[in-house]
Parts: C-alpha cells; structure tokens; sequence
C-alpha cells in the first residue's frame, strides 16, 4: 500500500513538472519575441524621433489612441476633427457601450487614430500590420488607405468572409503619420475592439515578423497532416488490437491540422461566410477533443458507463454549434470550457490509472495529455484576451512527437512479443504434430473395431429394415472418410519430420490414374458424376515415386468428387520441355479467388458451400508436399458456379514409354536363354498348383515367372480382359493380379472373378505399391483373398501363394472327403432291403439273384474303395458305380427302368462320386416318389472339348424353391446334390445345370472337359 501511495505521489509530482516545463517553455517563447521597449503612446501621439528602426526594428503600437465611437473619420477631416473623441488603450476590448442593446456590447463601429512622429531621417518604405481585426477594418496613412480587412460599416453586412491579421506597407518623405484606422462588427459576439496589438516598422521587418508565424504555423500543419498520412498507411496495412485507436488518432490529427491552418494566422482562407467560418473551427476544435477522448479510451480498452457523459455532452455542443444562433455563443462557451475541464481531468485520471497498473506506453499518453492540455490553457488565454502570445509551436509537435514514441514503444512491444509467441508457436506446433500423430494413432484401432463391427452387423442384416442397413452403410462411410483423414494427419506429420522415404522409378501415369479411378468409382457414381481418362498415349511415364503418385491422385480425384454434386471429372496430361502437365477438371461448385490462395495452407477448405464430407483441408496441402518431393508444382485455377481445374508437374522419365518397353524387351529376352534349359528342368517338375499371373508391366511378369515357373505350372495376362479369357478354358488354383492396371485394374479384375468363383475356389492374391489401410481394405471388400506390397520379397511370396493354394486344394478335398462319407454312410435300410431282396430272389429266380449279389458286391467294392476321396478317377470307374446302384434298385422295383446312353469308349476323368450321387437322387426322389412306372436315363455326349453329361427323369420333379434349395450347400438337408455342385464349381467353374417341372420330372446336366486333369 506505501508503495503505490508513493508512486501516485511520483506520477502527480511529474505531471506537476511537465506542466510547469511545458509553461516555462511558452514563457520563455514569449520573451524571446517580445518587441523592444517604445516610446509610450501619451494622448493619442507616438513619438519616435529618436527611435532608429535599423537597431531596433519593429515598434508596437501599444498605448492610448484617440477613439471615436459611432464615427468613421474621413481623411479629409484630418486636423479638423469635430467628433467627440475618447482615449481608448490598445490593445484592449471596448471601453464603453457601444450599442443600446445590453445583451451585445461587442457590436458596433468606431474610428481609432494616431500620431506617429518619424525619426529625422531619409524616407522609406514603412509597413504596418493589424493583428485582429474583429470583422472590418479600413487602415489609413496620411489620407491613403495602404491596408483592410472586409469593408467597414454602420450596419450589418451579410458576406464578411475574411479573418485574421492584416498587412499593408506605404511610402513616405513626411515626418508625421496620422494612422486612422475604421473598425466594425456586427458579426463577432464575443470580439470587442481592437484586442491584439498593432506593429510598425520598416516593410521588411514588419513583413518578416507577420510571415515567420504564419510560415511556422503552415510548417506544424504540414507535419501534423503527414503524420496523419502516416496513420492512415498504418490503418491501411496494420493489423492488431489497436488498429480502432489509431482510425481515432488519424481523425484528431486531420481536425488538429485543419483548425491549426485556419487560426491565428489564418494561413488558408476559406471562402465561406464568417460566421460558418467560426462555427467550423468551434467543431474541429470539439471534434479534435472528441477524437482525444475515443483515442485513449481505445488504447486502455475503458468500458465503464463514465464515458457517455462525454459522448451526450459532445452531441449536444455539436447541436448547438450547427443551429444555435451565432449571437448566442457566449453562453455556447459556458458549456464548452467545463466540458474542456472535465475532459482533461478525465484523461489524466486514466492516464494516472494506467501508469499505476504498468500499462505498456502509457507515459507517452501521459506526456501527450500534458503537452495538449498546455496547449488547450494557452488557447484559452489568448482568446479570453488575457495573454497576447505569438504562434508558439512547439505544444502542436509535442502532441504529435509523444503520439509516435508511443507508437514506436508498441512496435517495440509488438515486435517482442512476436518474437516470444513465434518460439512458443513453434513449440506448440511441434507438441500439436505429435498431438496428432498420437490421437491418430489412438484413434485408428477404436475407430476400425466401429467399422468392422458395423460391417458384421450389416453382413448379418437378414433381420434388419432397410432403412437400419443405410444407415450401418452411411456408418461405415464415415468411418472409412475418418480414416482417409487420420492417414493424412500421418503424413503430414511425416513430411515435417522428413520421414517420408522417395523411391523414384518410372511411373506409367495412365495406369496410376485408372487404378485409382477404381478406388473411388462408387463415391462417384453415386453422385452421379462420370469420370473420363484421355488416351493413354497422351500420358507420359514420369520419373517418381509410384505410390505417393497414387495417393496425390486419390486426393485430387476425391476432392473433385466431392465438391462435385452432379457432371464430370476429366484427366488429361500433356508433356512440355520434359514436364508433365497433368489436368484434374471437375464441372463443381468451383472457388472464389479468395479462398484460392489458401487452398494449400493445413486446415484450409473450400467453404462456397456447406458439405458434410468436406474434411479438414488437409488434402490439397498434402498434395503440394508430396508433389514438392517428387521435384514438382501444383496451382489451382477455377471459376466460382463452373468449375475448378488443378493441374500440377512431375518430371518425365529420361525414357519414354516407347523406350521403357524396349528395355522390357531386352530383359525379356535375357530371361529367354534359358528357356531349353528351365524346359527340361520343368519336365521333371511336378508342380504344386496352377498360377495366372496378370500384369501389364512385362518385367513384373517375367520377373514372377522366373521365380515361380520350378515350382508352380504358370500362365501369364497383361491384362484383364486376358486373364477372364483364360479362365473360360482353363482351370487355376490362384490368381495373382496387379492393382494398378490401364482399362481393368486389378480390383475390378477380382470384381468380375468372383462373379464366377468364390474365394475358396480360386483364391486370389493382390500385388499393390500401395499400403494405405483403404487400399487394402478396398482390395478385400471387392474379393481378394490377399495382398502382398510391392517391392516382392520371394519368401514371402511363396509362403502367401503356398498358403492360398493349400487353403483351395484342403476345400477341394473336405469336399471330397465329404462325398466320399456321404457314399459311405449308406442308410441301414438300403443294406437290409437289398439283403432281402436278395434272400427273396434265392427261391424265386437264382439268376436274377445272381445278378442283383454281383451289382451289390461290386457297388459295396467301388463305394468303399480309397478312389472316392481322390480328386479324379476314370469316367468308367465312376460309371460303372452308377450302375451298380441302378442294377440294385431295378433289381428291387419293378417300376424303375434305367436307360444308359453312353459312348463305350470313354477316356476322360471325372471327380469321383459325381454321375451316382444324381442317378441316387434320381431314383429316390424322381421314380421311387412317383406312383406310376418311372424312367432315368444316363446320357453321356461325347464333343470336342468336353463331355456333356445329362440324368433325366419322368418322375414327381420340383419347383424353383426347391431346386435353389437343394443346391444350396447350407440349407440342403442332403450333401448329394450340393456337394457335386460345388466340386465342379471348383474344379472347372462349371454348375449343375436343374430343368424340372412338377409331375412331370427333372433334368440335371453338367460339362467336363475331355482334359479333365485340369
């Protein structure tokens, strides 16, 4: 509490000492100009005949001058004056009543005269100035007007517009001057008589002292006014808390000027009438105030309700200035000084409290409020009549000097802190990335367990509305969007650690630009936007690396899709000078130049319109640090409503496309020697499984042969369209597929694979660049079984191929295995039946018996022999099994009568238990449920390339329910039918062809190739 009572008496004793500083500063200004010691003017004569103007230059007419009231001498009536005169001391106000009207004693017109007696010496050129005029005055000279101001008059004169001090010089031989001087006002309420003094000398001399002031008093104005250019530029360019103070300090500067040029001196004269020409000075001089006030209100952010005192009394002197009656000023006055009083102690009680909390600058504020303060008091001297002071400037650039070292103080401080908030910045920017690359982390696991367990709740959606499935779709939407924008907060906290690895090959861009398209074709289409590729010979091979390439275009072609709602997106490249120009055009919403060039900064989006998936603008950032490390640009160019191009470079290969292949063709021949060698070795060779490799990179493929061709029978496709061609005819245990593929990636190639084939029947493995989770994860979601990263590390292939092919073959033979079971696990009742019918036929007919216990040995022999769970037999093994059983059942119903029509010299193999099963079917559930006779027929077709095998029966057929059922291996209650079904899906990509109409019977037909060992 000592302490801040003894640094309030501090700031009051240096407020003290300014103030006093400030006033011995005008003080001494005011002695420095003080006109020297003359001659004193005694009944209306000045005697100056011993004065010497060279030595002591210009003399002031200070004294008691003659005075007539009511009365303009002429200068015929000089020497023979017969109006009553007065002594009147000059300067000072009237000394009597010049007019009747009480309530106005400064209005009215007189004569004031005086006798110079001139030094004996030779003539000269004399000049003579009036310093206030009021509003009138004529200046004479022995008989000769040599100076005025408007024109003197007995009456009210409307257009009086010039003001101020007056000048005019004479020449003269004469030893005497009679000096008569004609002064009105009708004007002027609160100016009466000659108030300022009136000085004579040599025309120099006189002439030099009346322009110094006015020359310094322009200078100031100039000064003030370039500082307040000054402000403007800082308003203009600036930015920052105190801009709103500096829009105010402009203001008062520009009044301060203006009303600095348009009194004392009167440097500018306006050429309005005199009365508006007060009332403007009277406003600029409030307004200056005003401006002050909202200034430092500003600056020390004062909100409390004290200030609208200022702001009602301001608004009610502005109303009274404009249309108050300009005789009534006066009074204006009484509310105008204490509302100057009141303010200014205002502002030192702020300044005074600012100080004390250690507001930065507020010592200059403090010296600023002095030096107008000191300014303010002098003024108000002068115009009350009580000091007579030459132009002092020195207040004027203080105000201005103190404003601008608190200006400078704040740069100084702004600069500070800058500096502390840019290293603390940088340090919060360091600890943000880590932030982010932390949370991402974090989040990714739980947000994955979200998406799968929404995945398996839609894949078990039998019992859910439509509605509840969008909405699982739309959940698991989102949820993959929310990790395309966790993948990228990795990458960019990769790219400012430099933890991004460059692996610059050359890079078809085509094939880059239609692989991708397939990763994001279904956002596509669903807004229904197409999107076109150019010619693939248009695109160049690029020297970069491959998978940052796919993810720049992932980005890109993601960001057009989404801010377009409906149109197209075309991709175009051209090739200049060696870079490669390409083009991402969309027909969307387009941006606005504005948001044009922040597009690149992080966390910046284009927000024209308001979209749900528009991300947190990481992706366009992104792009440009990947296109930098790849020694490319990217500009962006758009017009808002029609659309929005990017285009960015990329370095092309130093070899063309033409080239590269031509290299590809030297590879491919040096692989070539050793073809009769790797020839002979393969004749050896019993391969593990039957691979077709799809690539159209032709050193990948030959690449992969060369590893693969000792242990597995290999096929290779360049690209999609080959690769089905080849599965119409022949039979594989795996595909291995490129993804990123011209015309058909490697994701719509598995797309149009599973159409045909389950994952189980020819499996499926991706070779990728790309390692993003949503690659990945769009590779497993339209069928691949797996994935393997590119660059291909043998080991590892083999172990993912080995394990795929182990997985197709251990399906192949649990079906197998299964039909065997199923044939060995004939039902109880068959045995005894057939047992008795045996027995019966024993003492009835002993040749058919005889038949019926060879049908019978020979079907128990085939159904238990170790064949059954082989991959394939001989087509008269599985056939002669057939008959067997349809011997038996003949044998035992006489309804039954089965037709054979099959070629003798069959050759082929067939997958064992495959003919029985349908014939068994046949039999039971055709004939045997029938009431009446019954007929099957076995009808083997002998073509080509394959043997067409058909079972038919007349028997009680089945409806289209039924048939999907019972081939349905998870809901047939029997494993016969629907377990052929799927071995021969399997094994040849072929089904059960099911013809049946109820009461009227069944056809079931298939193909094998002749072939048949795959």
């Amino acid at each position: 509490m000592a302490n801040k009572k003894n640094s309030k008496k501090t700031i009051i004793l240096f407020i003290l000492i300014v103030m006093v500083v400030l006033s011995a500063a005008r003080v001494g200004w005011i002695y420095s100009h003080k006109l020297p010691s003359t001659p004193e003017i005694q009944n209306g004569v000045l005697d100056l005949t011993d004065w010497s103007f060279s030595d002591h230059g210009v003399v002031a007419l200070n004294g008691d001058w003659e005075y007539y009231p009511n009365t303009f001498l002429t200068p015929k009536e000089t020497g023979n004056y017969v109006a009553e005169s007065i002594y009147s001391s000059v300067p000072s106000n009237w000394e009597y009543q010049l007019s009747t009207d009480e309530e106005q004693l400064a209005y009215g017109y007189g004569t004031y005269r005086l006798q110079i007696n001139l030094p004996n010496r030779d003539s000269n050129i004399y000049g003579i100035r009036v310093s206030n005029a009021i509003a009138a005055a004529n200046v004479f000279i022995n008989g000769e007007l040599v100076s005025s101001i408007n024109e003197p008059s007995r009456s009210p004169v409307a257009n009086i517009t010039d003001r101020g001090p007056f000048f005019g010089n004479f020449y003269t031989e004469e030893q005497t001057l009679d000096v008569v001087i004609h002064l009105s006002n009708f004007n002027i309420p609160f100016f009466k008589g000659l108030t300022e003094p009136v000085t004579f000398g040599l025309e120099e001399d006189v002439f030099k002292h009346h322009n110094e002031s006015a020359t310094l008093q322009a200078i100031i104005s100039i000064m003030i006014f370039l500082h307040a250019v000054y402000a403007i530029i800082l308003l203009i360019i600036g930015k920052g808390e105190f801009r709103t103070a500096i829009i105010y300090y402009g203001l008062m500067l520009l009044f301060y000027g203006t009303g600095n040029l348009i009194d004392d001196n009167v440097v500018v004269q306006l050429p309005i009438p005199m009365e508006i020409s007060y009332k403007l000075l009277l406003l600029i001089f409030i307004n200056t105030l005003m401006a002050l006030l909202l200034f430092v209100k500003k600056i020390y952010a004062i909100t409390h309700r004290s200030f609208h005192f200022f702001t009602i009394t301001y608004i009610l002197i502005v109303l009274g200035i404009v249309f108050a009656p300009f005789h009534l000023y006066t009074y204006l006055g009484l509310i105008i000084f204490p509302f100057y009083a009141i303010a200014t102690i205002y502002l030192f009680i702020q300044s005074f409290r600012y100080i004390l909390i250690g507001k930065e600058g507020s010592i200059f504020i403090l010296l600023f409020i002095c030096s107008y303060t000191s300014n303010s008091v002098w003024g108000f001297l002068i115009k009350m009549d009580i000091a007579t002071i030459p132009y002092y400037p020195f207040d004027f650039l203080l105000v201005v000097v103190f404003i601008t070292l608190w200006l400078f103080k704040q740069q100084i401080v702004m600069m500070r802190t800058n500096k502390e908030q840019k290293i603390e910045l940088q340090h919060q920017d360091k600890k943000k990335d880590a932030f982010l690359a932390h949370t991402s982390h974090e989040i990714r696991n739980p947000l994955y367990a979200i998406i799968n367990i929404a995945q398996v709740l839609l894949r078990e959606s039998n019992h859910m509305t439509s509605e509840e499935k969008e909405k699982l779709k739309a959940l698991i939407n989102t949820g993959n969007q929310l990790t395309h924008t966790l993948n990228d907060m990795l990458n960019i906290s990769r790219i400012k650690e430099n933890k991004i690895k460059i692996n610059r090959i050359n890079v078809d861009l085509y094939r880059v630009a239609t692989s991708t398209i397939g990763l994001i074709k279904y956002q596509a289409a669903a807004k229904n936007v197409t999107i076109h590729v150019d010619n693939r010979e248009n695109f160049p091979c690029v020297y970069a690396d491959e998978i940052l390439i796919t993810r720049i275009f992932f980005n890109l072609l993601d960001n057009a899709v989404k801010y377009t709602e409906e149109g197209s997106i075309y991709v175009s490249s051209d090739i200049k000078e060696g870079i490669a120009y390409i083009t991402i055009q969309d027909t969307g919403i387009g941006i606005s130049d504005e948001k044009l060039s922040k597009l690149f900064k992080p966390y910046e989006t284009s927000n024209e319109r308001s979209f749900t998936t528009s991300g947190i603008g990481l992706g366009l950032y992104l792009c440009k640090e990947l296109i930098k490390l790849n020694n490319g640009s990217i500009k962006i160019e758009s017009t808002l409503g029609k659309g929005t191009s990017v285009i960015f470079t990329l370095p092309v290969s130093p070899y063309s496309l033409t080239e590269v292949n031509q290299g590809n063709e030297e590879i491919i021949s040096s692989f070539n020697f050793q073809e009769n060698v790797l020839t002979r070795k393969r004749a050896a060779i019993k391969f593990l499984g039957r691979i077709l490799i799809v690539d159209d990179d032709h050193i990948n493929l030959h690449t992969l042969t060369y590893l693969l061709e000792n242990k597995y029978d290999v096929v290779t496709a360049v690209d999609g369209k080959k690769a089905l061609e080849n599965l119409k005819g022949q039979t594989f245990d795996l595909v291995i597929s490129d993804i990123m593929m011209p015309a058909m990636s490697g994701y719509e190639l598995t797309e149009k694979i599973r159409e045909q084939y389950t994952i189980s029947q020819l499996p499926i493995l991706l070779l990728t660049a790309l390692h993003e989770i949503e690659d990945i994860e769009h590779g497993f979601q339209v069928g691949a079984n797996d994935y393997i990263t590119k660059p291909v590390n043998y080991v590892e292939l083999e172990a993912r191929i080995d394990a795929l092919i182990m997985l197709k073959n251990s399906v192949n033979k649990q079906l197998q295995t299964e039909a065997a079971w199923y044939q060995a696990q004939m039902q109880p009742h068959f045995l005894f039946n057939t047992l008795n019918a045996i027995i019966s036929l024993s003492e009835i007919d002993q040749s058919r018996m005889i038949d019926l216990l060879e049908s019978f040995t020979d079907f128990l022999r085939r159904s238990f022999h170790f064949s059954n769970s082989s991959e394939l037999v001989s087509m008269n093994e599985e056939l002669s099994l057939a008959k067997s059983y349809a011997n038996i059942m003949e044998t035992r119903f006489q309804k039954l009568n089965v037709v054979w029509d099959v070629p003798t010299d069959l050759e082929g193999l067939i997958p064992p238990l495959t003919i029985q099963p349908l014939v068994e079917n046949a039999i039971n559930h055709g004939i045997l449920n029938h009431r009446s006779d019954g007929t099957v027929s076995i009808t083997i077709t002998e073509n080509n390339d394959h043997y067409s095998v058909s079972i038919s029966d007349n028997g009680v057929g089945m409806d289209k329910e039924y048939v999907k059922q019972i081939l349905d291996y998870n809901t047939s209650e029997g494993l016969g039918v629907s377990n052929t079904n799927r071995r021969l899906k399997q094994l040849y990509n072929q089904e059960l062809i099911i013809v049946s109409e109820l009461n009227k019977g069944t056809t079931i037909s298939f193909s094998i190739p002749k072939n048949s060992n795959k």
